[in-house]
């Protein structure tokens, strides 16, 4: 289950704003290197794939939460976006 949550929580426990049936979740994790999850879902989900909002999946490690990325590509029929893991997001102060 993927839920989406606005770009200000901090508590990640409810079913936040969103929960999306994905068509695709995919997430990659490099030791050392990149940790980020590709989605791709219908149009149904188009207000809350949004650049900065959160959406936490499960991993083999627990939930997990990340950060969608822009741009967010959409065509007729599906949307695709990249959310980076939400310990990039320390990157922004250091």
């Amino acid at each position: 289950m993927l839920k989406v949550f606005s770009p200000v929580d901090t508590t990640f426990t409810s079913n936040g704003d969103a929960v999306i049936q994905a068509t695709r979740a995919v997430i990659h994790k490099v030791d050392n290197g990149d940790y980020y999850l590709e989605l791709e879902c219908g149009l149904e989900y188009i207000d809350y794939i949004k650049a900065n909002n959160i959406i936490v999946a499960p991993t083999p490690q627990g939930d997990q939460a990340f950060r969608f990325e822009a741009p967010i590509e959409t065509t007729r029929t599906k949307i695709t976006a990249k959310a980076w893991h939400l310990f990039y997001d320390s990157e922004n102060y250091l």
